[in-house]
């Protein structure tokens, strides 16, 4: 067994990310959602090292972590420093919501 974990820490005008699994922060700015965190799930994987076209992905890939708090020894998470403008926003959601609408469903939301 093993969770997901997103800590975000605003300081002033900076957000710093700390990324593990397949929840992930996005950027809200101009309207447009800018995923800033790369799922660590098999699905990622096979497309981004494997030069697998996500048409082709084994269903049930997304749900595999590659990298998860309880998961393995040894984790390293994806870390991010985002300087943050007037009227931006920073999304923080699991698979659960990015499972179910697309990021213009979602920056429709916001």
């Amino acid at each position: 067994m093993g969770t997901t974990l997103e800590i975000v820490v605003v300081r002033e005008r900076e957000a710093f990310i700390c990324h593990l699994g397949d929840s992930r922060v996005y950027l809200m700015k101009t309207g447009e959602l800018h995923q800033i965190t790369t799922d660590d799930n098999l699905a990622a994987y096979l497309v981004d090292e494997e030069h697998l076209p996500p048409e082709k992905v084994p269903p049930g890939a997304r749900h595999i972590l590659t990298q998860a708090v309880g998961g393995a020894e040894t984790l390293i998470p994806e870390l991010h420093t985002v300087e943050l403008h007037a009227g931006e926003i920073l999304v923080i959601c699991s698979d659960g919501l990015t499972g179910m609408l697309a990021d213009r469903e979602i920056a429709g939301i916001v």
